[in-house]
């Protein structure tokens, strides 16, 4: 059963977290530079691990893909793996391993993020990786081309996943305007379509110093991260690389009717998946909107699983998931039934509880409690330093590192009325966005 904690989505996968919580009072409070080239570098020290772990965090996600290339920027992402002069294929890898390290990647609607973690002694190596890769990858036509094939098995992947299936249906009725309706994978024709000198452009726009925010957390010095990255990406500011300015694409209008979808697949588990949008993340109804993501879903005494799963029914899971975006998103709920469960039912009874909340809001004894959930699941997100990266660099490409403490002080003063207002604003189910899995036939 999955919990209701919104996710930062720029953060590592599962690494989120809130900045200020500290762990045997190791922690110090983050520090932030702006370098020549634009970068902008946020550096939190943690001593309780003998580890670095260094994100670097572009505005180029998905939102980016050229109309009629969706998965572009997942592809971009395959690319810088590919290698430069300096670390040629497969180096990469091959350092991290010697070294004792980590390293990955992960593409969001909003973001493209690369991490590497390192024993305290190697940190700086991710640097010079980082630094080079930014302005010299390969890219070549074989490399695409094989990149290019990967990422159409992936997108025919995705189609035989009964749970990706149904997210995607969900959120293209949910924003058909807006690029969040497109799959980050991609379609398989903009796959098919998309060419290396396509991949080119995006890369020389969006890859450069002023749309990435380095972050650095773990036992190191702020001053020798600030020095070390100013010295690594040097070369960056003489690049001139700067990019075209970001035009943020139109909001998707108002929705004005409930919006359904039925998908038939031999699976045969029915499932339903019910998306509510919500704001953005630097939206002042977001943070209590986060405190109705766990009332309704998180935990066993939740009230969701509360009614659909532990009363006995034909519910077999629910959850409630929100992910926090630079863009208006989904708070959506998902439940897994038994092979002859009414789908219909369920949605009714979900549709029932959203409007209990919304009328009457939570007790206080339960709100409390749901802050307790909220900043439980914060505090373990952000107990490893790479999850501490992820969450730094989230919100300090997003407006400063500083809002994400801003953020947590807003959810922990939320009231219960404060819960049911934006309950009663956007899970209005007269605007609600339904996709239904039934078995075939």
């Amino acid at each position: 059963m999955a919990g209701g904690t919104a996710r930062p989505a720029g953060a590592a996968p599962d690494e989120e977290g809130t900045s200020r919580m500290t762990f045997d009072g190791d922690e110090q409070t983050p520090r932030a530079t702006t370098l020549d080239s634009g970068l902008r570098v946020v550096c939190a020290r943690r001593t309780r691990a003998p580890v670095v772990a260094i994100l670097i965090l572009y505005g180029a996600g998905s939102l980016r893909d050229p109309t009629g290339l969706s998965g572009l920027a997942h592809l971009a992402e395959h690319m810088m793996f590919r290698g430069s002069a300096r670390f040629p294929d497969g180096a990469v890898d091959d350092i991290t391993n010697r070294l004792g390290g980590v390293n990955n990647a992960v593409t969001t609607n909003d973001y493209a993020a690369y991490y590497f973690v390192f024993p305290k002694e190697s940190w700086r190596v991710a640097l010079d990786i980082e630094a080079d890769r930014m302005t010299s990858c390969l890219l070549n036509e074989a490399a695409f081309a094989t990149e290019r094939n990967i990422a159409v098995e992936e997108r025919q992947m995705v189609d035989d996943e009964p749970e990706a299936v149904l997210d995607e249906a969900l959120q293209r009725i949910a924003f058909e305007k807006h690029p969040y309706g497109l799959p980050v994978v991609g379609l398989l024709a903009d796959l098919e379509r998309a060419g290396l000198s396509d991949l080119r452009r995006f890369y020389e726009s969006w890859y450069t110093p002023g749309n990435a925010v380095l972050a650095v957390a773990g036992d190191v010095a702020p001053e020798l991260v600030f020095e070390a990255a100013n010295s690594s990406m040097a070369t960056l500011a003489e690049a001139g690389r700067r990019g075209p300015s970001f035009e943020a694409p139109e909001p998707e209008p108002t929705q004005h009717a409930p919006r359904s979808v039925r998908i038939r697949r031999d699976s045969g588990i029915p499932r339903v998946s019910i998306g509510f949008r919500c704001p953005a993340a630097l939206q002042a109804d977001s943070p209590p909107l986060d405190l109705v993501s766990v009332i309704l879903g998180t935990g066993r005494s939740s009230r969701l699983y509360s009614r659909l799963v532990a009363s006995g029914g034909d519910v077999n899971d629910v959850s409630v998931d929100r992910m926090l975006q630079s863009h208006e998103s989904l708070l959506t709920v998902t439940a897994e039934l038994s092979e002859h469960g009414d789908l219909e039912a369920c949605e009714d009874a979900v549709v029932d509880e959203t409007r209990r909340l919304a009328r009457s809001g939570p007790s206080s004894d339960e709100l409390s409690k749901a802050k307790s959930l909220w900043r439980l699941e914060r505090s373990l997100g952000c107990e490893t330093s790479l999850g501490l990266a992820g969450h730094l660099a989230f919100w300090e490409f997003e407006d400063g590192w500083e809002r994400g403490d801003q953020y947590e002080g807003a959810v922990l003063s939320a009231t219960c009325d404060d819960v049911a207002r934006v309950a009663a604003t956007y899970l209005d189910p007269d605007v609600r966005n339904s996709a239904w899995m039934l078995p075939a036939g």
